[in-house]
């Protein structure tokens, strides 16, 4: 099984026909809130839609008091929605028809299979930078200028020098 706390409700939920069926009916807002519940519990069973406690069916009775209401009514409107074919009957246990639908394993598989690719470049990103740090850097070329100008000069006064030296008179070069 899968370890999802959610379910999907699709934005449009109130023009689904079956949905407004419900709300169409006197106290049509219990039956869409009792749905909502019902598909929350099927995410806590987690047992793919089935509604069960352990391995047992959930009664009535249980319904009715997870639910708040009475057990009367409740048979009432779990029978709504196995005539409007949201929820059907194997062996005994309710469970939500269509499951994938609210859940959408496939995305969420495909979601974490995404994630950990994005995780894994980002870690090489990551790791490629830290590598750069490690590295000396080398100078800007603004740099680069100034040290040959600085060399260039101390060429040219070691020339000055020399030159200088032999023939005994300072000769200034423009």
């Amino acid at each position: 099984m899968y370890d999802i706390q959610w379910f999907k409700v699709e934005k449009n939920i109130f023009y689904n026909r079956k949905i407004q069926l419900l709300l169409g009916y006197k106290d049509g807002d219990t039956y869409l809130r009792v749905w909502i519940q019902l598909l929350s519990l099927a995410v806590e069973c987690n047992d793919n839609g089935r509604l069960v406690i352990g391995n047992n069916p959930i009664s009535i009775k249980e319904f009715s008091k997870i639910m708040g209401k009475s057990s009367k009514k409740m048979s009432k409107i779990l029978d709504k929605f196995l005539e409007l074919e949201m929820l059907k009957k194997e062996d005994e246990v309710l469970a939500i028809k269509n499951w994938n639908k609210y859940q959408s394993f496939d995305r969420q598989e495909t979601y974490q299979i995404n994630n950990r690719e994005r995780q894994r470049r980002f870690s090489e990103k990551k790791k490629k930078e830290h590598e750069k740090t490690n590295v000396s850097l080398t100078l800007d070329n603004a740099t680069e200028e100034k040290r040959e100008e600085k060399i260039t000069k101390e060429i040219r006064k070691e020339e000055n020098i020399r030159e200088e030296e032999d023939s005994g008179f300072r000769e200034y070069k423009l």
